[in-house]
């Protein structure tokens, strides 16, 4: 820990005991987050990488316009890229894991992501005058064929990676994709905050009360693709049916009906589970950017997955 960075923890935590060890809690390629422990409690202090330095200001923003469902922020610093925040209870994996999926808990999740889009239609400038990405319906086009043109990325001919026959389709899904957007802008649903790793091991718990963690990976984008994100959790590590699958779904989409008749949600809805794919992939190129070899290494295929769920249209498979 830096003399810096120490001295702005004892500024904001006057409890802060005079010997303190940090504990390891994640490193990865977006961020780095320790636990520290005074006699008032845990604290989480995160650093953020260079490529998701918007985050704490963004969190500040919206922990500041949604404090219930926000994590609970004693300081910030853009220039540092630091966050330091108070612990938000058990996640919501891990007390899925230990009991099992408590599917009401999740609901609730979900109808409060909801809310929260909701209400950040009306910011949606200032997000992204804070420096979140910009992944609107305008922007997939273009990412996709920044996407399709490095080779190298997808991997092509390599294990893991797109097959040279899968590859000789990708230009043509260009023509595909601009349909499906244009079909998506269609709707009355307006494009508003968007979690790109919303699932349940970013869900604090106390009680009755849920805090949405880790913004780094977020965007302006269609909401659904969160929705999507959750799903596609539930389904794989929880071994959710297609029953609660529908009972989740419909949790979150009732807030939406104020946007489009009930009918209408589930008709977009399969367009935005698929398009997420070339959301996800834009994410993934740039948590590779700067990472480590061994991160690297273990998540190269990440990008040419995502291209080729959204091209051969697989967001559950």
């Amino acid at each position: 820990m830096t003399a810096d960075l120490h001295a702005w923890l004892r500024r904001h935590l006057s409890d802060l005991p005079d010997e303190f060890t940090p504990k390891p809690v994640q490193s990865g390629s977006s961020s780095t987050v320790v636990m520290i422990q005074t006699p008032s409690g845990r604290y989480f202090h995160k650093t953020c990488e260079v490529a998701f330095g918007f985050e704490p200001p963004v969190t500040a923003a919206l922990a500041k316009w949604f404090p219930a469902i926000m994590p609970d922020l004693v300081a910030w610093d853009a220039e540092n890229r630091w966050l330091l925040m108070r612990d938000a209870g058990e996640n919501l994996r891990n007390l899925s894991r230990a009991n099992g999926a408590n599917w009401p808990q999740w609901e609730a999740v979900l109808r409060k992501m909801a809310a929260l889009q909701i209400g950040a239609i009306e910011h949606v400038d200032e997000l992204l005058a804070l420096g979140i990405i910009d992944r609107r319906l305008s922007q997939l086009p273009p990412l996709y064929q920044t996407l399709i043109a490095d080779s190298a990325g997808l991997l092509i001919g390599q294990e893991n990676g797109i097959s040279a026959t899968d590859a000789e389709r990708l230009p043509a899904f260009a023509a595909e994709l601009q349909r499906l957007c244009d079909a998506v802008a269609d709707f009355h649903v307006p494009q508003t905050l968007h979690h790109d790793d919303f699932h349940a091991g970013n869900i604090g718990v106390r009680g009755d009360e849920y805090r949405i963690l880790d913004w780094g990976e977020a965007c302006i984008a269609h909401p659904f693709y969160s929705l999507t994100m959750m799903l596609r959790y539930a389904k794989f590590l929880f071994e959710a049916d297609g029953a609660t699958l529908a009972h989740l779904t419909a949790a979150y989409l009732e807030a939406w009906t104020i946007f489009e008749p009930m009918e209408r949600l589930l008709e977009l809805l399969p367009l935005t589970h698929r398009l997420l794919g070339v959301c996800r992939a834009g994410t993934w190129v740039r948590a590779l950017q700067n990472a480590d070899d061994a991160f690297r290494a273990e998540n190269a295929d990440a990008v040419p997955y995502w291209v080729m769920t959204c091209v051969n249209n697989t967001p559950f498979e």
